[in-house]
C-alpha cells in the first residue's frame, strides 16, 4: 500500500491510479529533457505556459521536476527509502542503515523503461560532460594551475 502518490498520479484506497492530465504533463517532461532541455530550460518552459500541476499550483521550482530519477514512474517501487529514527523521532533517508525493497509491477507506468533509462544515462553525462571527451591535444589535462591548481583549458583566439 502507498501512503503518497507522486504527480502524475491519485491515491485510491493505497493504490496509485494514473491520474491522465497530470501523466500528460509527466510525459512531457521526459520528452523535454531527452530532447536536450535542462531543468532550468523545462522549468522556464512550464511557467510561460502556465502549466498546472496537481489542480492549483503554476509555478514550478527546479525540485518540482527532479522526480525524473523517480522509478515510480516506470511502475516499479522502492521501498525503505527514509525511515523513521527511534528518538528523537525524525524522517531520515536510508543511505545503508536498513535494506532497500525494489519491487518490479507495482502499478502502471506513466513512461517507458527505454526513457527512463535513457533520461538516466543523460542524467549521468552531464553530471560529468568531459568524461566521454577525446583528447586529441598533445597537452590536454597536462597544464595546471600554479596557484589555483585547475586545469588550463584551450581556447581559440
Amino acid at each position: 500500500k502507498f501512503h503518497s502518490a507522486p504527480l502524475g498520479y491519485d491515491l485510491y484506497e493505497g493504490n496509485l491510479i494514473i491520474n491522465k492530465r497530470e501523466a500528460e504533463i509527466v510525459k512531457s517532461i521526459y520528452k523535454m529533457f531527452l530532447s536536450g532541455m535542462g531543468y532550468d530550460s523545462i522549468c522556464r518552459e512550464l511557467n510561460e505556459s502556465k502549466v498546472i500541476k496537481n489542480d492549483k499550483e503554476t509555478k514550478w521550482f527546479l525540485a518540482s521536476i527532479q522526480f525524473l530519477i523517480n522509478e515510480m514512474y516506470i511502475g516499479d517501487s522502492l521501498w525503505q527509502k527514509n525511515y523513521n529514527t527511534s528518538m528523537p523521532y525524525r524522517k531520515v533517508r536510508n543511505k545503508g542503515a536498513l535494506e532497500k525493497y525494489y519491487i518490479n509491477n507495482t502499478h502502471e507506468a506513466i513512461i517507458t523503461k527505454e526513457e527512463f533509462e535513457k533520461v538516466h544515462e543523460l542524467i549521468e553525462q552531464r553530471k560529468h560532460p568531459n568524461k566521454n571527451l577525446i583528447n586529441n591535444y598533445p597537452l590536454s589535462k597536462k597544464i595546471y594551475c600554479g596557484k589555483c591548481k585547475k586545469i588550463y583549458k584551450r581556447t581559440l583566439l
